[in-house]
């Protein structure tokens, strides 16, 4: 009877240790949020089959002394964590991912997440928790384009910044216009890559010109990147430019001779015009002097 006994107490052992197991939960140990923007806090839960479909669930989260920080009921949560905080996952999909808007300094941890289903069991998932790291530094923002660019080509620019609220990614504008697409790409341990690629064909306006990309961070915190264009000419146009720089000297030489010329000619006519008159005037003066001698002369005979 004794060995029965044993016998069953260790299947009950057993049983419950099964259970257990089947209570999981998948959570980052930790997380880096920046105060003042939000923060999420990718999660997924396992529970034992209930034998019959469950429909009614309650996600629960608190911190390390039971304390409230997440409740659907919000007047069960502590009032520091109330209306900052709320389910971003399914329940019935299994997914408890918290979301706490803004971060503030105090929002430590750790915290744990709770469930409670309707007709069938509760279950806190004290085994793993999480913790924030919250600070106030942005951070640095990864900007690339070519240094040297050829007018009328297609160029892209990439302006990325990582950060860890994917339901509230930053918004990147850019200084010049074009063809903008946005993505989000998963890091892992809840940090997440937001990249703007930008599309657009530089002008010869756009040489030594800032192209920059301004990063608006969820509680509107930004941060800027940029880098100085060098646009050049493509050889045709260069070579179209040099011919017609060539042409604009030759033409400037033409009519600089032209004028010289015109000018010389106007200086020997204007010469002749002026001889002849000077000539014609002595020769007049001559001739009367010569007619009042002859006068005087025959006065005297």
């Amino acid at each position: 009877q004794g060995i029965t006994i044993l016998i069953v107490a260790f299947c009950v052992s057993v049983c419950q240790c099964v259970a257990l197991s089947l209570w999981t939960v998948d959570l980052p140990a930790s997380v880096k949020a920046l105060e003042g923007s939000c923060v999420a806090i990718p999660c997924s839960f396992d529970y034992p089959s209930p034998g019959e479909e469950v429909t009614q669930f309650t996600g629960i989260w608190t911190d390390e002394s039971g304390h409230v920080i997440y409740h659907p009921d919000t007047k069960k949560a502590m009032a520091q964590y109330r209306n900052r905080t709320n389910l971003l996952g399914d329940l019935l999909h299994k997914d408890c991912s918290l979301k706490i808007d803004p971060v503030q300094a105090s929002d430590k941890g750790p915290y744990h997440f709770r469930i409670e289903i309707a007709n069938f069991n509760k279950y806190s998932y004290k085994e793993k928790t999480v913790s924030i790291t919250s600070t106030m530094d942005l951070e640095p923002v990864g900007f690339s384009v070519k240094e040297e660019v050829l007018q009328d080509d297609s160029v892209s620019a990439k302006c990325s910044v990582s950060h860890s609220c994917p339901p509230s990614p930053p918004h990147i504008s850019w200084t010049h216009s074009g063809h903008v697409q946005v993505q989000h790409q998963e890091m892992g341990g809840a940090l997440w890559r937001t990249t703007s690629t930008i599309t657009f064909q530089p002008r010869r306006t756009d040489h030594k010109r800032e192209l920059q990309c301004t990063v608006t961070h969820s509680g509107g915190r930004q941060q800027n990147a940029s880098k100085v264009l060098s646009v050049k000419c493509k050889r045709y146009e260069l070579f179209h430019i040099y011919t017609l720089h060539n042409l604009y000297i030759y033409i400037g030489a033409g009519l600089g001779a032209a004028v010289l010329i015109l000018i010389l000619l106007i200086v020997v006519v204007a010469r002749k015009w002026y001889v002849e008159h000077i000539y014609i005037y002595f020769d007049t003066l001559n001739n009367k002097h010569n007619l009042i001698q002859e006068r005087i002369y025959n006065k005297m005979l």
